[in-house]
């Protein structure tokens, strides 16, 4: 298996080093490392460069001139690469040193598999000690998982390993998507027929630090609705395959964590906007008529009001996902061709964690 792995970097020159050296330590190495400076300003082409003499070339370096975000570097790294499958890592994180050779063995065990997902450490603030395992129930996540994807992202982007064939039918990521960019890959890729497997293992360290902390969940709610909008613009079928009724709740329910930010963000003005909206759109949903007649005459941004609106968020994509299991109940079981996988079991002491949710 040739495996490269692609880094996209932007200002990171503190901590680029570690991502890289933790791919050198790997047990499978990779044919190549691509790393991808998107305009950075603060030393990060320099700290690469040293890095690529130091190892003769092995980590292979891309400069892009003119920033284009996170996706267009990913994109850059993908058509450059030469290996068959790519492994993404992020600038400011880690993978384990075993990371490549458990997806390589998991790949072989189970040859539909076109992209393979894993578990993840999340550490704050560079301090191991805080390090917890972040874990759901993505065993589901087998075969082909549109509709629960449609429903929620489940799949951690970091060490996932994805056939470089599959990215470049789908078009690699849409640089228009600021953020979650990931979400909106794995919904195409899903509706192409790409079928996914879940890798029980965390395999990846996924860093948390200061200004990644801070990154705003307004433009992420709005992005990621967005996305979905601009999914069903392009394919109508979708309501069809997910369900009408299912649809609307998946909209309700990302519009109602948006409103959920703006108000965390002191935006109340346009909360009351997008709250319509829900009113509008989701009026005949049981959940949401509860959540108008609680809200009224509360004041928005009451920590009770607060914690209504993210339940109700909550309640609805939980509801969705829980009908999509039910083999009677949906439509979209049409869709789901599910796998039992066989991926070897971990290596003896592999760390697990105690941690789920």
């Amino acid at each position: 298996m040739r495996i490269s792995v692609i880094i996209p970097c932007h200002n990171r020159a503190s901590l680029v080093r570690e991502a890289v050296e933790s791919v050198l330590a790997q047990s499978l190495p990779p044919v190549e490392i691509i790393c991808v400076d998107d305009a950075s300003s603060d030393g990060t082409w320099d700290v690469l460069q040293a890095l690529s003499r130091r190892t003769e070339g092995r980590v292979r370096l891309i400069r892009h001139e003119v920033n284009q975000g996170v996706a267009g570097a990913k994109n850059t790294g993908a058509a450059a690469a030469t290996g068959d499958w790519i492994c993404l890592l992020d600038d400011d994180d880690l993978l384990l040193p075993n990371a490549l050779q458990r997806l390589a063995e998991s790949q072989r065990a189970n040859p539909w598999a076109c992209v393979l997902h894993v578990e993840c450490w999340r550490e704050w603030n560079l301090d191991p000690s805080t390090r917890r395992l972040i874990r759901t129930n993505r065993q589901i996540l087998n075969g082909n998982p549109f509709t629960l994807l449609f429903h929620s992202n489940f799949l951690n982007l970091g060490g996932t390993l994805i056939r470089r064939d599959w990215w470049m039918k789908a078009g690699g990521m849409n640089p228009k998507f600021r953020t979650s960019q990931d979400y909106d890959f794995w919904l195409r890729l899903a509706r192409m027929g790409c079928e996914f497997l879940y890798v029980p293992e965390p395999l990846y360290i996924y860093r948390l630090t200061g200004d990644n902390v801070s990154r705003g969940q307004v433009e992420k709610s709005r992005a990621r609705l967005a996305l979905l909008e601009d999914l069903l613009r392009k394919d109508p079928r979708i309501v069809q395959i997910v369900g009408p009724a299912h649809v609307r709740s998946r909209l309700v329910s990302q519009r109602l964590k948006l409103i959920h930010a703006l108000l965390e963000t002191g935006q109340e003005r346009q909360a009351r906007r997008e709250l319509r909206v829900v009113w509008r759109a989701g009026i005949s949903m049981l959940p949401v008529w509860r959540l108008r007649l609680k809200l009224a005459g509360r004041g928005l941004r009451s920590p009770r009001a607060l914690r209504l609106i993210k339940t109700t968020a909550n309640l609805l994509r939980d509801r969705a996902i829980a009908s999509v299991m039910s083999p009677a109940s949906h439509p979209a079981d049409l869709l789901l061709q599910k796998r039992v996988p066989s991926a070897p079991a971990p290596a003896p002491g592999a760390a697990y964690g105690g941690e789920t949710r």
